[in-house]
């Protein structure tokens, strides 16, 4: 939010002295995707003009990748977790790509339509799914406890209280390496040749070199393909 704030800020003074002349090029954006639920994560992206219909891009993304087998269920105390979740996977994918304009629009209206070729390396960190789990007898005082949630263990549904907080496990994240690669449709909009603001949309290829274990009892793959759209907003000078 500071980052966009200052975007914003700094596209505002730009415009008092606007021409119709820019090379550089920052935005940022929030991405969805078919494979990292409501919100897939963000991303910030530097653009460099080559010349009228050709940029260079170089971003980062940083999103959350779901196993599509996740259900989530109401624990002992109606309190949510993921069933047999074991890892939360997330991919920070530098890239470079190319960015070719197939339809530019006029200096103060209008609709560029252009279309984007990227890809870069993947890493994948995986942390543990925790939850709350009461290793009491029946008959005994709870005692719950916080812990790495391993469905075979635990496997006794009136014990699990809940998930626990979403900062456990971040002390014990390892990595996964990979690649990705995308291609998208670019529409941007806007009437400030200061200012940049417009939608992303594309498909996204990316595999590890292992299958990150995700979930028990069903297959984890190490290849993952997902349809996104990013809502970006950004500045030029």
């Amino acid at each position: 939010m500071i980052l966009m704030t200052c975007l914003i800020s700094f596209s505002g003074f730009a415009q008092s002295g606007e021409s119709d002349e820019y090379w550089d090029e920052i935005a940022v954006g929030l991405n969805f995707n078919t494979v990292g639920g409501l919100l897939g994560g963000v991303a910030i992206r530097y653009s460099n003009k080559i010349n009228t219909s050709n940029f260079r891009n170089f971003s980062i993304e940083i999103n959350e990748i779901k196993h599509a087998k996740e259900n989530r269920v109401a624990g002992f105390t109606g309190q949510s977790y993921i069933f047999a979740k074991k890892n939360h996977l997330f991919s920070i994918r530098p890239q470079y790509g190319r960015e070719f304009v197939l339809f530019n629009k006029s200096p103060k209206e209008g609709v560029r339509l252009s279309t984007i070729l990227a890809g870069g390396p993947s890493f994948g960190l995986l942390k543990r799914y925790y939850i709350d789990y009461n290793f009491a007898d029946v008959s005994q005082r709870p005692d719950i406890q916080t812990v790495p949630y391993e469905p075979t263990v635990h496997e006794d549904f009136g014990k699990i209280y809940g998930a626990s907080s979403f900062f456990n496990g971040f002390d014990d994240i390892r990595m996964i390496l990979g690649f990705h690669a995308k291609i998208a449709a670019n529409f941007e909009f806007g009437k400030s040749n200061y200012s940049v603001s417009g939608v992303e949309a594309g498909f996204l290829f990316e595999a590890f070199a292992k299958q990150p274990e995700l979930i028990e009892y069903y297959h984890n793959a190490s290849i993952y393909t997902s349809v996104y759209l990013t809502l970006y907003y950004g500045i030029r000078w």
